[in-house]
């Protein structure tokens, strides 16, 4: 087998995997199997697919990162003979292609974390960054809204203020000492009240409002910091200050039902847990 090792090439060409074709000093005659095994960097690869001698080919699901955890996806051609001993097989090839499905695999593990450990439910109540200027306040001459406690636009200058509410699942995590904190960090120049932990499948900036569906408690968003898979978000940090008085960001409006919502998803999951 050693012989063979640094023979047989593969590589990836779009939705393909593609054998050399030629491999030197290999008997076609003795071959059986071409097997391609799948799986992640992490884990032992998995048999997936099995071909012939007749073509040169894999082809690549596009659901294929569905099946592997959410993590860089890794792909070997494996050559049996007729008593299915290993001939020989290809370096492994990291698969491109498929880190948008990855990505969105993470994500959902991530929120599937929060959820199922120490997540409470929040309610996002989105900045508008663009729309209609606001009827009532919105100064014509600099484009922003002169009053910051308009009921209109909630002091945005946007007709409406904030996007309707979704809910979203978030883990509070501890605020570091400041004194072990770089003064460098943007996000702590502002003492944040709470450091939140979310799954990108929404993702928040500065000035969007959170509400805490148990309590009623708001936030203000100052700041967030993300966490990329290959150049896509996949988590976030999110950096809030309580929301305190009588100001315009409590009288947002939340949508009625979304707390019932939430609560009808998270029975109907237990009961698909225990069936």
């Amino acid at each position: 087998m050693s012989a063979y090792y640094a023979k047989l090439y593969v590589k990836q060409e779009g939705e393909h995997i593609k054998l050399s074709p030629i491999i030197v000093g290999l008997d076609y005659s003795k071959i059986k199997t071409i097997a391609l095994y799948i799986g992640n960097a992490s884990n032992t690869l998995e048999l997936y697919e099995k071909l012939g001698t007749d073509t040169q080919y894999f082809k690549i699901p596009s659901g294929l990162a569905l099946n592997y955890n959410g993590y860089s996806v890794i792909a070997q051609v494996k050559i049996f003979d007729f008593e299915d001993k290993l001939l020989m097989e290809s370096m492994p090839l990291n698969l491109t292609g498929t880190f948008s499905h990855i990505s969105e695999i993470i994500k959902e593990k991530i929120d599937k974390a929060i959820r199922s450990v120490d997540g409470e439910p929040y309610a996002l109540l989105a900045r508008k960054i663009l729309g209609s200027p606001c009827s009532v306040c919105r100064n014509v001459f600099t484009n922003t809204a002169s009053d910051p406690n308009c009921p209109v636009c909630f002091g945005t200058g946007i007709e409406g203020g904030y996007y309707k509410g979704i809910s979203v699942f978030l883990r509070k995590l501890k605020i570091p000492n400041r004194r072990y904190v770089s003064e460098q960090k943007p996000a702590f120049q502002t003492s944040p009240d709470e450091i939140f932990q979310g799954s990108a499948k929404n993702l928040m900036k500065e000035g969007d409002v959170l509400v805490n569906l148990k309590t009623g408690v708001r936030f203000k968003i100052y700041a967030v910091e993300m966490s990329s898979f290959r150049n896509i978000p996949v988590d976030q940090t999110i950096y809030a200050k309580r929301i305190k008085g009588d100001v315009i960001e409590k009288k947002i409006p939340v949508p009625p039902n979304l707390y019932a919502q939430v609560e009808t998803e998270r029975l109907a999951r237990l009961t698909n847990r225990m069936l």
